[in-house]
């Protein structure tokens, strides 16, 4: 079949960018990208005579020009004789036709980005999914609010993996959280008795003390009675300090003590002073006797 031999000025060969002027770029759309332009480059058929190539006819996917097919592609005003020609961006470069894509590869630019944050965001996703998937009661573990737990859970939210230790730990927390609550017992306090007092107790606490006199060591003693506890605070006598100068310190030592109490801040709270007294075996005992 003869081929017939094109005279039309828009021939390779005979193209003269100059005397064409962009109207719009465009692009029919694929799997990254959603169609942009395609319906201005169709409404400039409709106010335009649209030149028919000898193959191809006038189609916005087939270059006026060479007749190749193309996803990208512009619509041009050929200036003397008033008709549109369609031509693909790699063509237009060759045949140095200058157009200001800028608008439309913004768009282009825009989509893009935009497309490349979704697929990384459902990247990580992934990632994160299959990381609970492999550490079975982590998921549910993050519903837990403590603290700790929503901060581990934060990061696992950035960085997609935790180590075993976290893991572990993150488990451990939400397991204790889901415990029910047990409630305090408050204990039951007494009032100290005042006056000298020899009593009986156990040593809950020591402290170190620098005074006037130098330095001292401070003992709260607890005495249990059948109506509750009471405490007695003040200055632990010398005997008791060199009875337990090889048994690391008073503290848990059951005590007999001796001294004047005065009642503190507290009813059950005693100060005691002018103590004397030793080491017992054996547990806490009651009030003996007030002098």
């Amino acid at each position: 079949m003869a081929t017939l031999e094109r005279t039309d000025p828009h021939r390779p060969g005979a193209l003269i960018p100059a005397h064409y002027t962009h109207m719009v770029s465009y692009v029919f759309g694929h799997a990254f990208m959603p169609p942009i332009n395609v319906d201005r480059a169709l409404a400039l058929g409709q106010k335009f005579a649209k030149f028919q190539h000898p193959r191809a006819g006038y189609h916005l996917g087939k270059c006026s020009v060479c007749g190749a097919v193309f996803n990208y592609g512009d619509v041009w005003l050929h200036e003397p004789s008033q008709e549109l020609i369609t031509i693909g961006h790699d063509c237009a470069d060759k045949y140095e036709m200058m157009a200001d894509r800028s608008a439309f590869e913004l768009e282009c630019g825009n989509f893009k980005a935009a497309r490349a944050v979704e697929i990384k965001k459902a990247r990580e996703a992934e990632k994160r999914q299959k990381f609970l998937d492999a550490n079975e009661g982590l998921e549910s573990a993050f519903n837990c609010q403590h603290r700790i737990v929503q901060d581990i859970k934060s990061k696992f939210s950035t960085y997609g993996s935790l180590s075993e230790k976290q893991v572990a730990f993150v488990l451990k927390l939400a397991a204790e959280a889901s415990k029910p609550a047990v409630a305090k017992v408050e204990e039951a306090h007494t009032p100290a008795p005042e006056g000298r007092v020899s009593f009986m107790g156990l040593v809950v606490a020591s402290k170190s003390v620098d005074t006037e006199w130098g330095v001292q060591i401070k003992i709260t003693v607890k005495v249990e009675t059948t109506d509750g506890s009471w405490l007695a605070w003040g200055t632990c006598p010398a005997s008791i300090l060199s009875e337990c100068a090889n048994e690391g310190g008073v503290r848990g030592k059951r005590v007999e003590i001796t001294a004047t109490l005065k009642r503190g801040r507290d009813e059950h709270f005693a100060l005691m002073s002018r103590p004397n007294g030793r080491v017992v075996p054996g547990a806490p005992g009651m009030v003996e006797a007030t002098a």
